[in-house]
């Protein structure tokens, strides 16, 4: 029998959302949430369906064992298929409030094959956050992860030859976060600074736990990308991980003229999250 998507209101499902600028360490920060044993890391669900339907990126999801299961149990459940969903979510699209329910039955999905109660979404999109904090179908707790403005900007001129993306990127997450919380209160965020993360592993996490109200758990600063599961980041996910380290290489491979110019250009962000 289907399950109605009007009953979808009973149990709001408890998402750890992943919210900031590209390059700003969002895919270790998943690998290390998805080991705790309540928490799912979804990863960059949002570029499921993107491009075309079951993939992302050049991947083909839906020819996965994992999300094979998950997309039969979609459609035992709901009559609806994973490739049918729209995660890349708007509050402004004429079908927004089907949308929402779809994500709902999807993450009931996902839960269910992986025999977890927590998704961690590393979307880091501030459009599905906003759609996702409005619904009352999620319960949504809210990281920040920030890194200096200057890494950040370094990170995208060294993968696309240019400072602009990485710059505009930086600029309109933070104000989107800023206009987020003002919109939602702040009382459900919490701020994590990549630089922290990186050198207190343990302590950050613990902090990341207590915010989510689950329990810390050792396996959770061992970060294991081979039964991985989740969807998108950076290319990390494809090989096993040695260790987390900080990385700064702004500091010796950006020109003093970059340099110059970038910190102009991030200092209010850098200020304001204490660079």
């Amino acid at each position: 029998m289907k399950k109605n998507y009007n009953q979808l209101n009973n149990n709001p499902i408890e998402i750890i959302y992943i919210l900031g600028a590209g390059h700003c360490g969002s895919t270790i920060l998943n690998l290390c949430l998805d080991r705790h044993t309540s928490v799912f890391g979804a990863s960059e669900i949002i570029t499921l369906n993107r491009k075309s339907p079951g993939w992302s990126g050049d991947n083909n999801i839906l020819s996965q064992p994992f999300w094979s299961k998950v997309n039969n149990v979609m459609y035992k459940d709901y009559g609806e298929k994973l490739d049918e969903v729209a995660f890349n979510l708007s509050a402004s699209s004429p079908s927004h409030k089907q949308d929402i329910k779809q994500n709902k039955a999807a993450l009931e999905s996902i839960l269910s094959v992986s025999e977890k109660k927590i998704i961690c979404d590393a979307s880091k999109n501030a459009k599905r956050l906003d759609a996702l904090l409005a619904s009352n179908l999620f319960r949504v707790h809210v990281i920040y992860l920030v890194r200096d403005g200057r890494a950040i900007v370094h990170a995208y001129r060294r993968k696309y030859g240019s400072w602009w993306p990485g710059l505009f990127n930086l600029i309109s997450t933070d104000r989107a976060a800023r206009r987020l919380m003002n919109k939602f209160g702040a009382d459900n965020w919490l701020t994590v600074r990549y630089e922290d993360f990186a050198s207190d592993l343990k302590g950050t996490l613990l902090k990341i736990c207590n915010f989510t109200q689950i329990k810390f758990e050792t396996e959770m600063l061992y970060p294991d990308t081979s039964k991985f599961n989740g969807i998108g980041g950076n290319r990390l996910i494809k090989y096993p991980v040695e260790g987390i380290k900080l990385d700064d290489a702004w500091k010796t491979e950006m020109p003093d003229m970059v340099r110059a110019l970038t910190n102009i250009t991030v200092s209010s962000f850098n200020r304001r999250h204490g660079y």
